[in-house]
């Protein structure tokens, strides 16, 4: 969000894919409605289920240098 609304998040134990995608999965704002998804590049957020999530609502990554 340009505001920096929280929009949706996961609590697991584990930092890794599953908790970038419960993240996506309880987002309480229309994931058609996403333009931009910035993250750090961190290794959780390179797997193919968050590609797909991705892809799927044409949402554009922004990476941190």
């Amino acid at each position: 969000m340009y505001n920096r609304e929280i929009i949706g998040f996961s609590v697991v134990s584990m930092k890794d894919a599953n908790l970038v995608y419960q993240a996506f999965l309880n987002c309480n704002y229309p994931l058609s409605n996403i333009r931009i998804f910035h993250t750090d590049r961190g290794n959780e957020f390179k797997y193919k289920t968050i590609d797909e999530v991705i892809s799927t609502f044409d949402i554009e990554r922004s990476l941190s240098n």
